[in-house]
C-alpha cells in the first residue's frame, strides 16, 4: 500500500529524475514527485487508506456465492453506518497522518493567500475566505466523505427496498 511505502516511492521518483533517464521519464517523475509532496496529497492518501479497506471488505463479502438480498442490504447498511459514525475520526486521522509525514519529510504547508475585498454596508463576508490551509483541506475531505455516503445511500436504496418488499420470502422467514 502506498501509505506504508510512501518514502520508498519518493526515493524511486527522485532516482527517475536524474540525468540518466529520458526527458519524458524525468519530466513525468518530477511532476509526480511534486504532486506527491503536498499536504493535500498526503491528507487524501491517509483518508483513502482508511476508507478503502472498509469498502473492500464489504465488496468481498457481497461477492460470496448464494448471498441473499437481505444479507446484502444488511452489509451495505453496516458499511454506511460505519462510515457515518467514523467520519470525524477518519478525517482527523488523515490530517494527523499528513501533518506527521510533512514534518518528517520537511514538506512545507502552503499558506493560503487571503484575498481582501472591500466590505459593503450590510454585506456579510464569506466564512471560506478566512479558512486556513488545514481548514480548507479538512472541508474538502469532509465534502468527499459526504459524497461517498450520499452515493452509497442513493445507489443502494433499491436493494433495501427489494429486501423490505420480498424479505418474507427468505428461507429463514418461511
Amino acid at each position: 500500500m502506498l501509505k506504508n511505502k510512501f518514502e520508498v516511492v519518493l526515493e524511486v521518483l527522485e532516482q527517475l529524475t536524474d540525468s540518466s533517464q529520458t526527458s519524458e521519464t524525468r519530466s513525468g517523475a518530477s511532476l509526480l514527485l511534486t504532486a506527491m509532496q503536498s499536504f493535500n496529497f498526503l491528507t487524501f492518501l491517509g483518508f483513502w487508506a482508511a476508507v478503502l479497506p472498509e469498502v473492500n471488505d464489504a465488496q468481498i463479502y457481497l461477492q460470496q456465492r448464494g448471498l441473499s438480498v437481505d444479507k446484502c442490504a444488511q452489509k451495505l447498511c453496516a458499511l454506511k453506518t460505519l462510515l457515518v459514525e467514523s467520519r470525524d475520526r477518519f478525517v482527523q486521522e488523515a490530517i494527523d497522518f499528513a501533518k506527521t509525514l510533512c514534518e518528517k519529510l520537511g514538506i512545507k504547508l502552503k499558506t493560503r493567500r487571503i484575498r481582501r475585498k472591500k466590505r459593503m454596508h450590510g454585506d456579510e463576508s464569506s466564512e471560506d475566505a478566512a479558512l486556513s490551509h488545514e481548514q480548507e483541506i479538512r472541508r474538502e475531505v469532509f465534502a468527499s466523505f459526504d459524497k461517498i455516503i450520499q452515493e452509497m445511500t442513493t445507489r443502494f436504496q433499491q436493494i433495501q427496498e427489494i429486501s423490505d418488499k420480498f424479505g418474507f420470502l427468505m428461507p429463514a422467514k418461511l
